[in-house]
């Protein structure tokens, strides 16, 4: 008997998860407006710091610090900070040169490994604006990608924005297709959790903007650094959403494996948030409340 409870369990559980909450979503979200308090393209703009934590990515570092000066983001108004986590290829060479180019472009060498949550902790400090995006060397971003980030942050309520991720390259072979179908509907239900309560559940670290006063110190060894971050912005009553408009490109994972261990590293680092939160009483009243207080309209 228990064990056919289990199995049944087991099988609502999966039924939920990929049927049951995205139906529920779509219903909820139907008829709910975006934030109308926004910046416009003419408005003074917030000066901002953009932190990049890399380790030996010299294939893509250069065309990712053009893409965040090539925006229409006024240039004047961009830092970017770049902690290179004792990268031993010509990474930090390259950034180097770009200095030249670009002046609101940082280099913050590290001699030896650290860790990306380490990394971030020690650029997050020498960051000198108020908001802050953090983004991934991989990932391009369109020419609006950063304004698309920002402008929600004319609302106080807003504490986190999150950007949208799109693949570029397809394969037959492999799982790009199936990753990237699985991805797009990802964004789908997380930008209507914004909508409906204001409470997108873990932005993907690749591509989110913050407000500074709401950054926590990332825990040493912490692997998901991106959901625990998140969870702190709840913890402070803020607004968290995503603009399906904030676009960057990153091409997923093709091969299996690769992908299994990816999965893998991301249970492990839910777990370790798990534990973390688990005994956080602030946690629980500001993130479920929300979700409650929705079936009472």
């Amino acid at each position: 008997m228990i064990i056919q409870v289990l199995f049944w369990l087991c099988i609502f559980a999966i039924f939920h998860s990929y049927v049951l909450y995205p139906i529920i979503l779509q219903i909820l979200a139907a008829g709910k407006h975006e934030n109308l308090n926004i910046y416009s393209s003419s408005d003074n703009l917030p000066s901002i710091s953009i932190l990049v934590a890399v380790y030996n990515e010299e294939e893509v570092i250069e065309e990712k610090i053009r893409s965040v000066f090539s925006g229409i983001y006024p240039k004047e108004k961009i830092e970017l900070l770049i902690g290179s986590d004792g990268s031993t290829d010509n990474t930090n060479t390259i950034v180097q040169k770009a200095i030249a180019q670009y002046p609101g472009l940082r280099l913050i060498p590290l001699n030896q490994r650290m860790g990306k949550g380490n990394v971030l902790n020690m650029i997050m400090k020498n960051a000198r604006h108020d908001l802050l995006i953090y983004t991934d060397a991989k990932v391009i971003l369109k020419s609006d990608t950063i304004f698309e980030l920002i402008k929600h942050f004319k609302e106080n309520t807003i504490g986190l924005v999150g950007g949208k991720l799109l693949n570029k390259v397809y394969k037959a072979s492999g799982i790009s297709i199936q990753e990237n179908a699985f991805m797009k509907r990802e964004f789908v239900m997380k930008h209507q959790e914004g909508l409906i309560w204001g409470s997108m559940v873990g932005a993907y670290g690749a591509l989110y903007a913050i407000r500074r006063s709401l950054v926590p110190i990332i825990p040493v060894s912490f692997i998901a650094d991106d959901f625990y971050i998140t969870m702190k912005v709840f913890e402070g009553k803020e607004k968290v959403i995503l603009n399906p408009e904030a676009i960057g490109y990153l091409n997923v994972p093709n091969e299996m494996k690769e992908e299994f261990r990816r999965k893998v590293r991301i249970a492990k680092g839910n777990f370790q948030n798990l534990f973390a939160f688990l005994i956080s009483q602030t946690f629980h009243q500001s993130f479920f409340m929300r979700r409650i207080a929705c079936f009472n309209i």
